[in-house]
C-alpha cells in the first residue's frame, strides 16, 4: 500500500470446549515519504549567445513528488550555475558566469531534486550538458 488506510479486523478466538472471546482491532497504514521525486528538464542546452551575462537563463526543469509529501529543492553541481525556484515544481537554471564560447566551449553539470523524505536516497539527479555555439563576432570589413 502506498497511501494511508484503515482496517478493522474483528477475530474471534474459540477453545476446544467451546468457549470464545472476540475483540476488534484497527490497523492503520500511514503513508512513508520513501520515493525520490522525478525531475524533467532538457540533457543538452545549446545557446548561440557568446559573451553571456551573469545571471543569464540557461533551462527550466521540473520536478514531481510522487508520495505528495515534503517539499522540492533544487541544487546544482559544480558551482558555476545555480537553480533559482519558482514555485513547488519548476526552477531554473541561472549561469553564475558570464559564458564564452572563446574560454569554454560547454560545460557539464548535475541538477539535484530532493524531498524532505525519510529515506536517504530521496534524491534525483539530471546531468545537462551546455553547449556554447559559436557566433561571428568578428567586424566585417569592406
Amino acid at each position: 500500500m502506498d497511501k494511508p488506510e484503515a482496517q478493522t479486523f474483528e477475530v474471534v478466538v474459540q477453545d476446544p470446549e467451546g468457549r470464545s472471546d472476540r475483540d476488534t482491532f484497527t490497523v492503520t497504514i500511514t503513508n512513508v515519504n520513501d520515493l525520490p521525486p522525478a525531475l524533467a528538464g532538457p540533457s543538452v542546452v545549446n545557446m548561440t549567445e557568446s559573451n553571456t551575462a551573469i545571471d543569464r537563463v540557461v533551462a527550466t526543469i521540473m520536478a514531481s513528488d510522487p508520495d505528495n509529501l515534503g517539499a522540492l529543492t533544487f541544487q546544482t553541481s559544480p558551482g558555476r550555475f545555480q537553480t533559482v525556484r519558482l514555485n513547488s515544481t519548476h526552477a531554473q537554471v541561472v549561469a553564475r558566469i558570464a559564458l564564452d564560447f572563446e574560454q569554454q566551449e560547454f560545460y557539464s553539470l548535475s541538477i539535484l531534486a530532493s524531498d524532505t523524505g525519510s529515506f536517504t536516497g530521496s534524491v534525483t539527479t539530471l546531468t545537462m550538458r551546455v553547449n556554447l555555439l559559436p557566433i561571428d563576432d568578428e567586424p566585417t570589413t569592406l
